[in-house]
């Protein structure tokens, strides 16, 4: 969700989304509107869409498709080669006079698991979608050739960037409509606060597609209210739609009510969810955003200070410690107002928290013990994994760039203390409870309005199986979580330009120190504004060395899993996670 203000932020594919999307647009999606591409590809006569579909021609579509949807942001798996692409289900959509369709795709790859995709398209003439292409010539698929053999003014079109399509199915889900394909149905089901959310006055409602989305796509309507299609699918309920339910009917009021939903249900099979509705938030961004901003103006102050010692405690257990301080008049002059903003993200974290472990009827949300069985499958998950990004920057660092040498041999030198730290998991059974959680938490899940903060998107990691993304955990993943969000800013915006503070690399050391002290005290406030919420919570553990041991563990399961991901994708960046695994280890 996002504020028509400002470009929308992609959320929820990797460590620092927004990133990607600012430094490094994939091609195509960003390229001027106005008119469809000339080199497009053509598709055999049809008056409809639903022609398209049909018999023979529907491989020449899904031909067509498999070079699409490459360069589309929502597309997950571009490393991977597509072996074939399968029409699964066309479902008709009634779009005015005109019919659009939302066709699932079955996606099979080389290797690896196969993937479905919802992939809703239109046709229309050129002069009919010109105010699509307005917003971006990616918008057309192909060109459909007109019964004369000429060159038709016939597009095929991406129907999420429709907004009489995007329309059509908020009606459908208000008005409870079964859409029948081949082999299913889209099932429409508004929620109580449908009409509190989308209101009486359909003027109000001007639909609004929003460029740029990662995961999936979606359209604001007005101020009221927006509706997200999920791009990937798997059979059962999507968590983001089962916890905004849950949240909504608990009164949590610091995340966007659910509104509706659209379901695709299979004549053989469970249903998935297909489309969410959402109240809308206006807002000023989020808070990885806002804490960028925040960061120039700490650099300002900070490179007016002496340098600062390079001595603070970035551990679990440092800042657990640090959480019972207050910081020095210094550091308060120097970090300012956003320390209370750090605060009110750990009050409104743990609300959360506290909203989800809430007893009731549902089994699906009933907090589960720790046990020695979790802890020791949460011990074998988490080395499995860090061991796999030491691996890999093991084989990597000879290609790495020459100023991150030092930190990634001091990193792989001290593989055994990792594997010390998270065997204290192992230690003994801990306190505390399994409950629901957010699932991916960071700063870009969390939107800021000026006054508040509020939490959204509850989808998970979208890469990882429904079942495991509807696993109860630690609360405390959590919060590992929003720690390395604001890590990752800092260390992001003192070593690269690209974040907007603009440091000289001249200037880099004089400032560390500082940066340092500003994770030491942003940290420390966020967990005392988070242990403040949920001060007496049977759901956490009750003794600070079970709550460092735990964090630990899971920033260093993140820091990794960022590892990883710069690795593959930006080898310059790795620095920053690197900086954080040491920074946990005591250097």
């Amino acid at each position: 969700m996002a504020t028509p203000k400002r470009p929308p932020y992609p959320l929820a594919l990797g460590p620092h989304a927004f990133m990607r999307f600012v430094l490094e647009p994939p091609a195509g999606d960003d390229e001027p509107g106005g008119e469809a591409p000339q080199d497009l590809p053509v598709l055999p006569t049809a008056s409809t869409v639903l022609e398209l579909l049909e018999g023979e021609r529907a491989s020449d579509v899904t031909a067509v498709l498999s070079g699409w949807i490459r360069d589309r942001r929502w597309f997950r798996s571009r490393t991977r080669r597509i072996k074939s692409i399968q029409v699964r289900d066309v479902v008709p959509v009634p779009v005015g006079d005109r019919l659009a369709a939302v066709v699932l795709t079955d996606v099979t790859y080389t290797e690896g698991d196969p993937e479905l995709y919802l992939i809703p398209l239109t046709s229309m003439t050129a002069r009919e979608a010109a105010p699509i292409l307005d917003a971006g010539s990616h918008a057309a698929i192909a060109r459909i050739a007109s019964a004369t053999g000429r060159r038709s003014e016939s597009l095929l079109i991406d129907a999420t960037l429709d907004p009489a399509f995007t329309t059509a199915l908020l009606d459908a889900i208000g008005s409870r409509q079964r859409l029948r394909g081949r082999f299913g149905e889209l099932a429409g089901r508004p929620e109580k606060s449908f009409r509190a959310v989308v209101g009486a006055d359909r003027k109000a409602l001007v639909p609004a597609p929003i460029r740029g989305e990662q995961s999936n796509s979606s359209t604001i309507f007005g101020d009221r209210a927006i509706l997200k299609l999920y791009r990937v699918t798997q059979p059962g309920i999507n968590p983001d739609l089962e916890v905004g339910r849950a949240l909504t009917e608990r009164g949590f009021a610091q995340t966007p009510a659910i509104a509706g939903s659209m379901d695709y249900r299979p004549d053989h099979g469970p249903s998935m969810t297909a489309v969410l509705v959402n109240a809308f938030v206006p807002n000023q961004g989020n808070l990885f955003m806002h804490t960028l901003d925040e960061l120039r103006g700490f650099f300002e102050r900070a490179a007016a200070q002496p340098p600062r010692a390079d001595g603070e405690h970035l551990d679990s257990a440092g800042l657990l410690a640090a959480a019972r301080l207050e910081p020095t008049a210094d550091v308060r002059d120097v970090i300012d107002a956003y320390l209370e903003t750090a605060r009110l993200a750990g009050i409104r974290t743990g609300e959360l928290h506290q909203a989800l472990a809430r007893p009731g009827n549902d089994a699906t949300f009933t907090p589960e013990p720790f046990s020695e069985l979790y802890q020791r499958s949460l011990f074998q998950a988490i080395v499995g994994s860090t061991r796999r990004s030491l691996d890999l920057l093991a084989r990597r660092a000879d290609k790495l760039p020459s100023s991150a040498a030092a930190d990634v041999a001091q990193v792989l030198e001290r593989r055994d203390l990792i594997d010390v730290r998270l065997r204290a998991l192992l230690s003994h059974t801990f306190g505390g409870m399994r409950i629901r959680t957010h699932g991916d938490l960071h700063a870009e899940q969390i939107l800021h309005t000026g006054r508040d903060l509020v939490i959204i998107d509850f989808e998970g990691e979208p890469t990882r199986p429904l079942s495991e993304r509807r696993l109860k955990r630690s609360a405390l993943r959590d919060v590992a979580g929003m720690l390395r969000s604001f890590h990752y800013a800092s260390y992001g915006s003192l070593l690269r330009p690209e974040m907007g503070a603009e440091i000289r690399p001249e200037n880099v050391a004089a400032l560390d120190g500082w940066v340092r002290t500003w994770n030491r005290w942003v940290g420390a406030t966020f967990l005392a504004g988070y242990r403040e919420a949920t001060d007496g919570a049977p759901f956490l553990p009750a003794d600070d060395g079970e709550w460092a041991t735990l964090l630990d563990a899971f920033l260093l399961e993140k820091a990794c899993y960022e590892l990883t991901y710069e690795l593959n994708n930006r080898p310059g960046w790795v620095a920053i996670p690197i900086r954080g695994i040491l920074q946990l280890l005591g250097g």
